[in-house]
């Protein structure tokens, strides 16, 4: 099944990719691009971000946003620009922590013609 539209993954944070929550990130990509031929992924990362997990989110293909804000606040507004996109047809939210959960509730209320895949990792 191929869509028309483009893909969109977003990550919060790339401690989310390591192997102790499961969450296979080359099986999402895989999947993503057996839907659409345009994929955008990016991981939004701290400053501070440790080596090891800068060499994830490379090794990943992830394009890496590194600020020196809340990675929630910036998280949120590139959220809010794939949402508002309707480019868009799947967009995929992988956010670690409760504290995003209401962008995943806006996601689910204005994606309404669109479909979201969403994962809320906890520690």
């Amino acid at each position: 099944m191929k869509l028309s539209k483009s893909t969109s993954l977003l990550i919060n944070e790339p401690n989310v990719l390591l192997k102790k929550f499961d969450i296979n990130l080359q099986s999402i990509l895989n999947a993503m691009k057996s839907l659409n031929k345009t994929i955008t992924s990016k991981a939004i990362l701290d400053y501070n971000i440790p080596p090891k997990l800068v060499k994830t989110a490379t090794n990943s293909s992830l394009e890496q946003v590194i600020v020196n804000t809340r990675v929630g606040v910036a998280f949120s507004l590139e959220a809010i620009k794939r949402i508002c996109n309707s480019k868009i047809s799947v967009l995929i939210l992988v956010v670690k922590g409760a504290h995003l959960l209401s962008i995943l509730t806006e996601a689910t209320s204005m994606l309404f013609n669109r479909m979201l895949i969403s994962f809320n990792v906890t520690s």
